[in-house]
Order: structure tokens, then sequence, then C-alpha cells
């Protein structure tokens, strides 16, 4: 499938570049988006203004749930004397998060089903963070370098990081899902990735790995962005789309149609692709807003680079041409 890179020429991030720039800049993104990396779904489309009583926490959170219903996994209940309750420990399905960033969104969807979350990333930085609130109390942490510095968050990318055996209904390892993932096939129920297969090279040998996976029926919940050929350049120039893609370390945005391809060629069934573009606008000013801030106290050496984030983000937020789906399909 052809990717829409709508500009000059757009170098393919690789794994490392991308587990890079997650590892120096996790913590900046959990200040923009309330302890998650990924966007959140607003309720109410713009114009913007109605948008002032909403915060960026319940808008991802949100998000997040939206995946978790998505995934439409079986209710597992507990009946106790004249009452139904949802079991919520580590006995329900098993579910891959590709991409599972600071791990809040895999708390919340083992919190909403019932189910164990296996989380991957290519960033042990945030392998670290997502482990982190499980671990004992007495246990620390292993430090790493702050916001902007280079480095891998002063471990190897590898390794694998679990639950405090307390709680077993999450657990998060390294993995890069282009390559073959350590599970055996069929183990899981389900699968969902939000805002990490854009970053992918190969995102069909990423969805194939995950398709492998799962078992028939499972499903799969994809929440990315796409570029909608049907917007003209005038709505957003391809140089402002190349700005977008080089500062989210994209390998090149894709139509829904490509989208659909890609799943389908990896063994799916697609179910429902819903556009939800006008749900998550907010989002970039959230980002523009946030890297502004930064920039007023930040030192020379970062200042640009803020400041011209920003401006992308602020290009982006007022344009139809990136648009954002919410993919639905099963593992046939």
């Amino acid at each position: 499938m052809a990717q829409q890179q709508r500009g000059a020429q757009q170098q393919i991030p690789t794994p490392d570049a991308v587990g890079d720039m997650y590892d120096q800049f996790s913590e900046l993104c959990l200040e923009m988006f309330a302890g998650c990396i990924h966007f959140g779904y607003f309720q109410v489309p713009p114009p913007a203004s109605s948008y002032t009583d909403e915060s960026i926490e319940a808008a991802t959170d949100r998000m997040t749930s939206l995946v978790a219903d998505q995934l439409a996994l079986p209710t597992t209940t507990t009946t106790t004397t004249n009452t139904t309750t949802t079991t919520t420990g580590g006995g329900g399905p098993r579910i891959l998060d590709v991409g599972c960033g600071t791990g809040k969104p895999a708390r919340q969807v083992a919190s909403l089903t019932g189910a164990h979350v296996v989380g991957i990333s290519i960033s042990q930085r945030q392998i670290e963070l997502a482990a982190a609130p499980q671990q004992q109390q007495q246990q620390q942490p292993q430090q790493s370098s702050s916001i902007g510095g280079k480095g891998n968050g002063g471990g190897s990318r590898s390794g694998v990081i679990t639950a405090a055996p307390v709680r077993e209904e999450v657990s998060f390892q390294y993995a890069d899902a282009m390559k073959d993932l350590p599970f055996p096939a069929g183990s899981f129920a389900g699968a969902y990735a939000i805002e990490s297969l854009f970053h992918m090279g190969d995102k069909g040998a990423a969805l194939a790995q995950v398709s492998r996976a799962l078992r028939p029926g499972g499903r799969l919940v994809v929440a990315d962005f796409f570029v909608d050929p049907a917007v003209g350049d005038d709505d957003l120039a391809p140089e402002h789309v190349a700005a977008f893609c080089h500062l989210t370390q994209s390998s090149g945005l894709n139509t829904v149609d490509e989208w659909r391809g890609l799943v389908e060629g990896a063994g799916f069934r697609v179910v429902e692709v819903r556009d939800i573009r006008r749900n998550v606008r907010r989002n970039y000013r959230v980002m523009a807003e946030t890297l502004r801030q930064k920039a007023l106290y930040a030192p020379e050496v970062a200042k640009g680079g803020l400041e011209a984030g920003a401006a992308v983000m602020e290009n982006v937020s007022g344009s139809n041409k990136i648009g954002y789906l919410l993919l639905t399909a099963e593992r046939v």
C-alpha cells in the first residue's frame, strides 16, 4: 500500500528513532494529555468555544473507553446475593495493547473489561513509566534522562517489566510489532493500537503479527490518523502535512481505503470505520498551547524546536486534511 507523503520526500523513521523520541518526550506528552500519550475524544464538535467545560483528561479517558467498547469482550460476572457484579481481576481474556504508552489505557481497559492486558512498546522509558505504579512501594523505578535528553532511559532496549504479583491485570514488555511478536499464535482474545501504527514503516507486517497473535473472531481496534485525498491542498499544504509527519515520527499517512486494505490483507474483516476527526481536533490546540508555554521558559537551544512544533500543530488544528479514524475489525 502506498503511503501518502504529501510533500517533500520523507524519511521513514526506524523503530529505534521512534523509541528514542518517546524515551525523551514521554513525560511532556503525559503533561499534555493528563497521563496518556494519545488524543482525547471530545463530545462536542467545533466550534472551539463549545469545548470550554471539557477537560483533556475526560477526553483521553473517553477515547480509551471507546476503544474498550469496540473490543466487544464478553462480560465475566460473579453472582452474589441479589447482585451481579463484573469481575475485574486477572482471570479474564488476554488483550494485546500495541504501543502501550504509559500504561494508563491498559489499566483502564483492564478495569472496564475484566481482561488481562499485555502492553508492548519500543520505548524502554515508556515500559518503566507503565510498570512503575504497579511495583511495590519500596521499589524505586530506574532513573533515566530528563525530557529532551538523549538516551534510552538508562536501560537496554530489551527485557520485560511486569505488574506486581498482587494484581495481574496488566503487564508490559519491550517488543517491536513489525518483527516476530514474542507470543504464541492465537494467544489473545483481542488487540488495540492507539496512535502507534502510524509510526511504523511496515504496517502490513505489524498487522500480520497481531493477526497471528489473535485467535479467530478476536477483535482489533485501531485509533489513528489518516489523510483525506478528497480535501484539497488549499486546506492544508503538502509541506504542512509533511511537517506533521516529521514532528510525530510518522512513516507517512494512509487514506481510509489504504487502512482498510492493510487490515484486510493481514487476515481481518473490517467491521466498522468511524471518522472522528471533528472530535479530536481540539488536541492539536492542546499540543500547540503546551509547546508554546514550554518555549517561554526553555533554554535557547530548545526554544526554537518547541516553537516550531507549536506552529505545526496550529497549522493542522484548523484543517480537515488530516483525519482520525476508529477502525474495528475481526480476525477471520
